[in-house]
């Protein structure tokens, strides 16, 4: 399972896995988080390719810097679904036999946003299943037109 959420702060990081003894740790109790990071692989030494979500997580699926992976901006572009991403090699290689899903706001969809029911280049990007959702602000600048599951929901 790869996560990479938005807002994930390094104080909630459980003191099995390198948090401090010196306060700076709350102490949350996230069994299966806790359970993923002690069995999976820890990145102690990472680097985000860009401060904001959209060109970040572009520049992570593509392995391409974030200014040529489609989404140079929060509120610009697609990943190009002719543009090779880690989604399509693990779905589409019929040796591995990966499920990938994505669920809330994966960002790969700036300009057209998910569409009505989420499935907006979900598939050609390598994903078997998704559930996804705008980002907040996306549902907001387009209220009260709804574009996308969660804006249909409120």
């Amino acid at each position: 399972m790869l996560m990479f959420p938005d807002q994930w702060r390094g104080d909630w990081v459980p003191q099995s896995r390198g948090a401090t003894d010196d306060g700076a740790s709350i102490p949350l109790r996230l069994p299966f988080i806790t359970s993923l990071m002690n069995e999976g692989t820890w990145f102690t030494n990472a680097y985000s390719a860009a401060p904001v979500c959209a060109p970040s997580r572009g520049a992570l699926v593509t392995g391409r810097e974030y200014d040529e992976a489609g989404t140079p901006c929060n509120f610009c572009g697609n990943v190009p679904t002719d543009l090779p991403n880690m989604f399509q090699a693990l779905s589409k290689d019929p040796e591995a036999k990966y499920h990938t899903m994505t669920t809330g706001k994966d960002d790969l969809t700036k300009t057209t946003q998910p569409g009505p029911n989420g499935d907006t280049n979900a598939a050609a990007l390598g994903f078997t299943d998704w559930i996804r959702y705008s980002g907040k602000d996306d549902v907001i600048s387009s209220w009260p037109v709804p574009h996308e599951p969660y804006g249909y929901w409120l």
